[in-house]
């Protein structure tokens, strides 16, 4: 999955070791702690830590140098939240995949 911001198109990767960093950045332990959450800031943060790990593990994975260096530099791209969103669901979908357990009958 891509992410675009301003005309330009980000790969998404999140494998282990973006999921750990997501979940390290937003303080979380399991994932309760995201469906609960009512609070905006929380939110907000979530989404933005999502993109920045996953573009970022997105560059590195394609041998290229990270584009945001602080989450600080990517905020400055984000004009709304929909602009988010594709992250967001990249790594809900990411998580759902990476904690799948398959049955020895397949």
């Amino acid at each position: 999955m891509n992410m675009e911001l301003n005309g330009v198109e980000y790969p998404l990767v999140f494998n282990m070791n973006a999921i750990r960093n997501v979940m390290d950045s937003a303080g979380m332990e399991d994932f309760d702690k995201l469906m609960d959450s009512k609070n905006l800031g929380q939110q907000l943060d979530f989404a933005l830590f999502c993109a920045y790990h996953g573009i970022n593990e997105g560059a590195a994975c394609n041998g290229k140098d990270k584009p945001f260096i602080l989450i600080a530099d990517l905020g400055r791209q984000i004009k709304n939240y929909n602009q988010l969103l594709p992250a967001v669901e990249a790594f809900t979908k990411a998580v759902t995949e990476f904690f799948q357990i398959e049955s020895e009958g397949k």
